[in-house]
This record gives C-alpha cells, sequence and structure tokens, in this order.
C-alpha cells in the first residue's frame, strides 16, 4: 500500500469515529439509563438488561475461526457493524409495539434486541483490530490512537448534549424513539466511511482446529498476563459502570443536559487536552508504564463519589472535577491498551488472540461485573435506610459501598496484575513521571517567557 492510500484510509477512520461516537454516546450513556428505567427495570434487572448482551462476545472466538477460513476482515465488520447499528431502530420503538400493562415483556424484548446488537459488535471487533493491526504503523499508533481517542470524544460530547436537551424537553417514550433513530443513523454512517478505508493483506498463520484455537491465547504467557490483567482491571471498573448514570439521574437527581455536560463534555475536554500528550509518551517510554501511570489516577477516582450531595449547590461542580480527571486518565488508558493489545499479539493468528482476549474479558469483566454489581446493589439496600451520615450532611447508601469496592478491586489488579507483564522496551514508571513532571515544568517556563 502507497502512502497516499495509507494516509486516506486513516483519516477516513478517524472520519468514521466521529460519526460512530454519536451512536456510542446515546446507546451507552444516560438516555440508555433513563430508558430502561422508564421501563421499569430495578436495580438487578439493570445490570442484567447490561449485562446479558455482553455475553454475545462469545461468538469472537467463532469468528476469529471463520476469519482465518475467509479472510475477509472488510465484509464480516462491515455487515457486523451494520447490525448492529440497525437493531437500534426497533428498540426505539418497543414501548409503542408493547402495550404499558406488559412491563417485563418489554423489558426482555429490548434486553433480545441488546442481544442481537451485542452478536454485531461482538463479530465486528475481531476483524477491526485485526485490521488496524495491520493498517497503522506500529511506530505511531500511539498518536495515531490518541488522536483518534480525542476526535471521538469531541463527536461523542456534542451527540450527548443534543440528546440530553432533547430529552430533557421530551422526557417520554417519543423522546427516546426520536434519539434512538438518531443514533442509528449516525451508526450506519460510520460504517458506510469504511468503504473507503484500505484492507492490507491479511497475515494469517499456521490453520489450526477450533479446540486447539480457544487454548492459544491462554498459552503465550506474556500475552495470558495481559489478558488476565485487563479482566481483573475491567471487573473493578465495571462493577459499578453501569450504575454511575442511575445514581446521578435517582441519587444525585441532576438533569440529562446536566449528566451530559458534567461527564461527557467536561471528559471530552480533558482527553484532547491530555491524549496526545500520553500517546507521545507511549511511544517513547511504552505502554507498559502509561498504563501504570493512568490506573493509579483512575484507581482512586470512585472515592470521589461519596462527596456530593443531591442538588446541593457545589454538587454539579464535583461531578464535573471528577469526570475531567477521568478523562485525563482514561484517554491514557484507552491509548495503551489498544497499543499494549496489538503488541502482546503475534502477528501471525492474531485474529484468533484478539478472539479469545475480547471473550475472556468482557466475559469476566464485563458481564459477570454487572451482574456482581447489580446484586451488590440489591444485597446492601438496606444500608440507605439506616441514614448513616457521611460527608457534608450526605448519607451512606449503597451505592457509596459498591464506590468503595470499585476502588479497592481496580487496585488489586493494578498492583498485582501489571507489574507481572514483560514489556522489555518500556521506561521505569518513575523516569516517565519524571518526565512528564519535566515536560510541565519546562512547558510553563516557555509560556511565562
Amino acid at each position: 500500500m502507497d502512502a497516499h492510500t495509507l494516509q486516506r484510509s486513516l483519516r477516513m477512520v478517524i472520519v468514521a469515529i466521529a460519526f460512530g461516537m454519536v451512536f456510542f454516546a446515546i446507546t451507552t450513556g444516560s438516555p440508555l439509563t433513563g430508558f430502561a428505567r422508564k421501563l421499569g427495570a430495578g436495580d438487578f434487572l439493570f445490570g442484567v438488561l447490561m449485562a446479558l448482551p455482553i455475553v454475545g462476545g462469545v461468538f469472537q472466538l467463532v469468528t476469529a475461526y471463520w476469519l482465518e477460513k475467509l479472510r475477509r476482515r472488510k465484509k464480516i465488520f462491515m455487515i457486523a457493524c451494520f447490525l448492529q447499528r440497525a437493531v437500534w431502530l426497533p428498540i426505539a420503538f418497543v414501548p409503542f409495539f408493547i402495550p404499558p400493562h406488559w412491563p417485563g415483556l418489554r423489558i426482555w424484548v429490548v434486553i433480545s434486541l441488546l442481544c442481537l446488537s451485542s452478536f454485531g459488535s461482538s463479530v465486528s471487533s475481531v476483524p477491526f483490530l485485526s485490521w488496524m493491526g495491520d493498517l497503522v504503523p506500529d511506530q505511531i499508533r500511539g498518536r495515531y490512537f490518541s488522536r483518534r481517542n480525542a476526535i471521538s470524544t469531541v463527536s461523542a460530547s456534542i451527540g450527548g448534549l443534543a440528546a440530553g436537551y432533547f430529552l430533557d424537553l421530551n422526557n417520554n417514550f417519543t423522546g427516546f424513539a426520536i434519539v434512538f433513530t438518531a443514533a442509528a443513523l449516525f451508526g450506519i454512517v460510520d460504517i458506510l466511511c469504511f468503504i473507503w478505508v484500505k484492507e492490507p493483506p491479511f497475515t494469517s498463520g499456521e490453520s489450526v482446529p477450533f479446540t486447539k484455537m480457544m487454548t492459544m491465547p491462554f498459552r503465550e504467557r506474556n500475552f495470558r498476563r495481559y489478558m488476565f490483567f485487563w479482566a481483573a482491571w475491567s471487573f473493578g471498573v465495571n462493577v459499578t459502570g453501569p450504575f454511575f448514570n442511575v445514581y446521578l439521574l435517582e441519587n444525585l437527581r441532576l438533569h440529562y443536559l446536566e449528566i451530559v455536560l458534567c461527564t461527557q463534555l467536561v471528559s471530552s475536554l480533558a482527553t484532547v487536552l491530555f491524549a496526545r500528550m500520553w500517546g507521545r509518551l507511549a511511544d517513547t517510554h511504552g505502554s507498559k508504564p502509561v498504563m501504570m501511570l493512568c490506573g493509579l489516577g483512575a484507581m482512586t477516582l470512585p472515592c470521589f463519589w461519596l462527596l456530593p450531595a443531591a442538588r446541593a449547590a457545589y454538587t454539579l461542580w464535583v461531578v464535573a472535577g471528577i469526570n475531567f480527571l477521568a478523562g485525563a486518565f482514561w484517554s491514557g488508558i484507552d491509548v495503551t491498551n489498544l497499543h499494549l493489545l496489538l503488541s502482546c499479539s503475534p502477528e501471525k493468528n492474531r485474529s484468533m488472540f484478539i478472539a479469545g482476549f475480547n471473550m475472556f474479558t468482557t466475559l469476566i469483566g464485563g458481564a459477570l461485573a454487572y451482574f456482581a454489581g447489580g446484586l451488590f446493589l440489591d444485597l446492601t439496600s438496606f444500608v440507605t435506610r439506616l441514614h448513616w451520615p457521611l460527608l457534608y450532611g450526605n448519607h451512606l447508601t449503597n451505592y457509596h459501598l459498591l464506590f468503595i469496592l470499585s476502588a479497592l478491586l481496580r487496585a488489586l489488579a493494578l498492583f498485582i496484575g501489571l507489574p507481572r507483564l514483560s514489556q522489555p522496551s518500556a521506561s521505569d514508571t518513575k523516569q516517565v513521571a519524571r518526565a512528564l513532571l519535566r515536560g510541565r515544568s519546562e512547558a510553563g517556563r516557555s509560556r511565562s517567557g
């Protein structure tokens, strides 16, 4: 592939994600939370609603197997992604076709459609990562993915703001139908952009039986270590993940637009400010120490959720501050995760390793975490009724206990799992921290001069 074709393809991938993140901001953010609660889903059932679709990750190994046979990454990716996006059109209109006196049926139909959407997402991720692993040159991966993340978060913020403002004015099933239909259309445009992205020759390794393919990711020591670390880290994150928006809507009683402003918009600003810096550090010093630095910051964030109280004057500032820090740290974690996944997986049979990684981490770190979070909230619901005092006139709730648990689980994963990963070319974490501080101080001196 010549340099001009490569540059055009890399640009189109970024254009595509600008549309795609509008889809993801709506279908995974507070609009989905509000829709599920309006359908009548409680904490545990909401956890089930979020967890069951992730079980679609089991299809990734099958996808990898057929990908190695067919070698048609682009076609498989586009068909699967179109299914993922298009399914949101019937989801939007479920409340209009199933009467309100059948709330359970409404929820389970939505769960079934989400599972179908998740199937498309699951099937598409393996060819996409394999495709990007061959398309994006290794020496610019950190900078390229950080730029991609920065642009995608800006578009997600714009889409989230528009959806939040609209739902505050139309907080009913008609409003949700319009918002989800718009999200599906943006998602379909995202996929159409990939028509102009070239596919490098597919690098395939030995042809292996499906049973052997299932065990290959577990036999490569360094890859296995990273897979176990990411599954544990994801569990600590996702045990609270789907419930932050519930907490914001129901406990802190924020409006949709306030949630978007204090979460997506602020987080996007931080991502734009920090993503390129993390990408440069990862290219220069290695992804592992950057992951450790960002993980140390993200590890403490759940504890700050003990501070805000419902409609208190300072609450919006606290929520905005937490999400600014989250955007700063997670922009680095997202870049280094993708970089480590591609660098730890061998070039040959890469799709098999990516499929095994995604299946294992989404089932353990996603579906199981969602189930566990919902069950934990149900079992500890009595804490809220005790009205134990917390900070600034706030009272302890089962959500606060879940936030503390998340911080502890993140710390265990970070201090036990990540140090076991081998990245010989990486610098020491302290060295990267000094380089980061030195860069900041030099930037400050140049501005003052």
